[in-house]
């Protein structure tokens, strides 16, 4: 059995939320995509610039569930943003390469948090 992705996955949410982006950045790969319909990016500079804000709005991030599959994690999460009465629940497929995250991809339903996430991704 290969090694789990798990920690890693993990990992890069924990210093996300500490705020430490040194760490943070050791997780991804140089040539990471963020896959979202309304905010695709590419590269680790785009997605590191994107997650700084996006720990900048977040007063929580809980993990509510996780499952592993192969060179795949999903982590699911509730989400609740400073100034927002709600919290988001939001999923995350995460595709692993030689031990570094290759793509995240964001299944959430942003509707009700619409500022909130343009102002992350202006």
């Amino acid at each position: 059995m290969s090694q789990s992705n798990l920690p890693i996955a993990e990992g890069y949410y924990s210093s996300m939320v500490a705020g430490d982006y040194g760490k943070m950045e050791t997780y991804l790969h140089d040539n990471v995509e963020y896959v979202d319909p309304r905010w695709p990016l590419s590269g680790k500079v785009q997605v590191l610039q994107i997650a700084k804000s996006f720990a900048a709005a977040v007063a929580t991030l809980t993990t509510v569930a996780k499952f592993e599959a192969d060179d795949k994690v999903m982590l699911v999460h509730d989400v609740k943003f400073h100034n927002a009465d709600k919290p988001l629940r939001s999923a995350v497929l995460i595709a692993f390469a030689g031990g570094l995250i290759k793509e995240i991809q964001l299944i959430a339903d942003t509707s009700q948090h619409v500022e909130v996430c343009t102002q992350i991704f202006a």
